[in-house]
């Protein structure tokens, strides 16, 4: 049974937080998911461990490559993901256990073919520990987000859950590669629906 969720995880030399991300992932209540891993040419522990991932849960699958940058990583991910949606989840990234649950029946309620939520950006030292909590809240992705140029701010522009058939991904981060944000927000509002929620996935 192919998976209903490929969830793509770009990764370089992060070998002290990888493992958080994937157990995140793995922690789901919601079963049905592919992790594709894209180890872009790390030079520390992260393939190995990547790897060890990988042999632990046949559900994970780990792409080596060399160094291409994130953008084509999430592109080589998404080219190979078996899923009807396509999720991107950063190496750094901690998602709640009902994440994918709660993701999933929204897209099927209303067949949406992306759907935004809302993060939480934390200030952590050296031992993960949460420092500073909540320093930025993504509250109206079209509207606020994409009022702005400012590439600094390009990591809220993801679009996290997106159904694959739609190729959006490839286009997306394509455009994004180029700064070409405001075909970015046309390419978006041309889409059929889609859901955005304030609760933090």
């Amino acid at each position: 049974m192919k998976p209903f969720i490929s969830i793509i995880m770009p990764v370089y030399n992060n070998e002290k937080y990888l493992h958080c991300a994937v157990d995140s992932v793995v922690g789901q209540t919601f079963r049905n998911w592919e992790l594709i891993i894209i180890d872009d040419g790390s030079t520390d522990h992260t393939p190995e461990i990547a790897d060890s991932f990988a042999g632990a849960d046949d559900r994970i699958r780990v792409i080596h490559q060399e160094n291409q940058w994130i953008f084509n990583s999430f592109n080589n991910g998404y080219a190979v993901a078996e899923g009807e949606y396509v999720l991107i989840v950063n190496s750094d990234d901690i998602i709640s256990p009902a994440a994918l649950e709660r993701i999933h029946k929204a897209a099927l309620t209303d067949c949406a073919d992306l759907v935004l939520f809302n993060l939480s950006i934390n200030i952590c030292d050296a031992g993960q520990r949460i420092v500073q909590e909540d320093i930025y809240h993504r509250k109206n992705i079209l509207a606020e987000d994409f009022s702005t140029c400012d590439i600094h701010r390009i990591h809220a522009l993801w679009p996290e859950f997106m159904k694959k058939s739609s190729s959006a991904i490839s286009v997306f981060t394509k455009l994004l590669l180029q700064r070409r944000l405001n075909t970015v927000q046309t390419y978006m509002q041309g889409m059929s629906i889609i859901i955005f929620s304030l609760r933090i996935m």
